[in-house]
């Protein structure tokens, strides 16, 4: 993953894509990210959905963006559609998840 290291690191994370994948805990929001695109990547989706899923998840800036809206009590919450209905890849705080 590229990028600066923030000043303080974010951690742990829980991460999910409702529907498709059970919620899991990561240490680390690098390692979080890695494995929300390991998964998104392999979805059907088209390449305009899934050039900008690889933008906010391991572009120059994603580990930035991500650790950003953390420590603002944010969380990263990004909506997507499949032939099946809508999902939504989030990323929140251990402690801060909130009900879908």
């Amino acid at each position: 993953m590229t990028g600066e290291k923030s000043a303080a690191a974010v951690g742990p994370v829980v991460v999910e894509l409702t529907g498709l994948v059970e919620p899991a805990t990561f240490d680390r929001v690098p390692d979080a990210l890695e494995a929300l695109w390991e998964s998104i990547r392999l979805l059907p989706l088209g390449s305009l959905q899934l050039n900008w899923f690889k933008e906010m998840l391991i572009g120059e800036d994603a580990l930035l963006r991500a650790e950003d809206v953390l420590r603002r009590g944010e969380g990263l919450v990004l909506p997507f559609t499949l032939a099946d209905r809508p999902h939504v890849l989030t990323m929140q705080s251990v402690g801060r998840e909130a009900p879908m």
